[in-house]
C-alpha cells in the first residue's frame, strides 16, 4: 500500500512539473505577443514617415491631375507624388495574397444615404474577379467604404475582416491632415495580415479561448499543488505515528 502511494505521489510530482513548464511557456507567449503592434499599423507609420519614396507602375496622371488606371481612380489627385508607392502596395498585396485592391477617391458618393450599398453596386457592375477589395473615399464628406466582391474566399468576405480592413483604412484619415496614400497602404497591409495572421493577432482574435485555457492551466496547477501539500502532510503524520509506535513497542520490550 505504501509503495503504491509512493508511485502515485511521484506521478503527481511529475505532472505538476509538466504543468508548471506549460504554464511558464504559455505566460511567455502571452507576454511577448499581446503587447505587439500589428504589422499593418507598423507599416502605416513607416509609410507616413517616408512620403518621398516612390516606386514604378503604369498608372499615370493626365494633364488635369486626374489619375485613372486599372486599380485607381483619383479625380482630385489626392495621392499626388505617392501614387507609385500606392501602386507598389497594390502589387505587393496581389503577389502575396492574390487579392486585387481597387481604390476610388472622389469628392462625394453618388448615393450619400447608403454609401456601402452604392459601393457594392458599383463594384458589382464592373464584374470584378473574386477576392477583390474595393475602397471608395469621399474626401469632401470624410466617408470611407470598404467592400469585397461576391464569391470571394470566406477569410476575406466575412464581416469581421471587412470591419478590420475598414478600421485600417480609416486610421490615417482620422488626422488633422488626412494621409490619403497612408490609408491605401494601411489597407493593403491589413489584407496581408488577415491572410497570414501573426501569433499575436491570433491570440487577440481568440482572446476568450486564451483566457479560458489560462484559467484551466492555473486551476490545474493550484489543484495539484493543494493535493501534493495535503499528501505531504499526511505522509508526515503517518511517519510521526510510525515513529511513536516503534518507540512505544521498544519501551514495552524494555
Amino acid at each position: 500500500m505504501q509503495h503504491s502511494n509512493t508511485r502515485i505521489y511521484r506521478h503527481m510530482v511529475t505532472t505538476a512539473r509538466l504543468l508548471c513548464i506549460v504554464g511558464v511557456v504559455w505566460g511567455i507567449v502571452l507576454a511577448i505577443c499581446l503587447p505587439s503592434l500589428s504589422y499593418a499599423d507598423t507599416q502605416t507609420d513607416i509609410a507616413t514617415q517616408n512620403n518621398t519614396q516612390q516606386g514604378v507602375d503604369s498608372t499615370k496622371s493626365n494633364e488635369h491631375g486626374v489619375v485613372v488606371g486599372d486599380n485607381i481612380i483619383d479625380s482630385q489627385n489626392l495621392l499626388g507624388g505617392n501614387l507609385d508607392r500606392v501602386n507598389d502596395a497594390i502589387n505587393d498585396v496581389y503577389a502575396r495574397t492574390q487579392v486585387t485592391l481597387q481604390l476610388m477617391y472622389i469628392p462625394h458618393f453618388a448615393d450619400t444615404s447608403d454609401p456601402e450599398q452604392w459601393a457594392t453596386t458599383y463594384i458589382q457592375n464592373t464584374h470584378p474577379a473574386k477576392n477583390t477589395v474595393f475602397m471608395a473615399v469621399a474626401s469632401a464628406d470624410g466617408n470611407v467604404v470598404v467592400v469585397v466582391s461576391q464569391g470571394s474566399d470566406s477569410w476575406l468576405s466575412n464581416q469581421e475582416t471587412v470591419d478590420t480592413l475598414t478600421d485600417a483604412a480609416l486610421g490615417p484619415l482620422n488626422q488633422k491632415n488626412p494621409d490619403w496614400a497612408g490609408s491605401a497602404i494601411a489597407l493593403s497591409y491589413a489584407i496581408i495580415d488577415q491572410r497570414y495572421p501573426s501569433v499575436g493577432q491570433w491570440i487577440q482574435r481568440h482572446s476568450v479561448a486564451v483566457i479560458a485555457v489560462s484559467i484551466v492551466v492555473l486551476l490545474a496547477l493550484i489543484g495539484i499543488v493543494l493535493v501534493l501539500v495535503r499528501y505531504q502532510r499526511q505522509r508526515s503524520v503517518r511517519r510521526q505515528l510510525e515513529r511513536r509506535s516503534r518507540s512505544h513497542r521498544a519501551n514495552r520490550k524494555e
